[in-house]
C-alpha cells in the first residue's frame, strides 16, 4: 500500500530535517486514519514511536528520524494477508495516544499572529 512520503531520501540539514518530519507526520496521520495491522505489528510500530519521542526529547537527531521514517514504511499495512493469519485491527487507544503526542512533539508551533489594530470609532457627521 502505497503511502505519503515513500522515499527516506532527503537533503542534510535543516531543510532535510523539515521534509523527514513532514514525512513521519504524513504516515503517522496516515496510520491513524487509515491502517489496520495484526497486534504485534502495532507494537513493533509502538516502539520506534518510543524511541523517536525519546529522541527528541534530548534535541533530535536526523539519523533518528531517517530510521522512524523507514520503520513507518515498512509497518504499512500488507495489500494480501495469507488465509489464517492474524486478523488486522485498527489502532489500539494506548498506541492512538502515543501516536499523537509525536505528531504534537513533531509539529512546529504556529506563528503568532499580530493582534488586529484597534478600530478608532466612526467619525462624527452631525454638525
Amino acid at each position: 500500500m502505497s503511502a505519503p512520503g515513500a522515499s527516506p531520501r532527503t537533503p542534510p540539514g535543516p531543510d532535510g530535517r523539515t521534509a523527514l518530519v513532514d514525512r513521519i507526520l504524513a504516515l503517522l496521520d496516515y496510520a491513524l486514519t487509515d491502517w489496520e495491522l495484526p497486534p504485534h505489528r502495532w507494537e513493533k510500530l509502538g516502539t520506534s514511536v518510543e524511541t523517536l519521542i525519546a529522541a527528541e526529547a534530548h534535541g533530535g537527531e536526523e539519523a533518528a528520524l531517517r530510521r522512524t521514517l523507514v520503520q513507518l514504511q515498512l509497518a504499512a499495512p500488507d495489500r494480501v494477508v495469507p488465509i489464517g493469519s492474524v486478523r488486522p485491527v485498527r489502532v489500539s487507544a494506548r498506541h492512538r495516544e502515543r501516536m499523537n503526542h509525536l505528531i504534537h512533539t513533531l509539529t512546529p508551533p504556529e506563528p503568532p499572529t499580530a493582534a488586529p489594530a484597534p478600530r478608532s470609532a466612526p467619525p462624527d457627521d452631525r454638525r
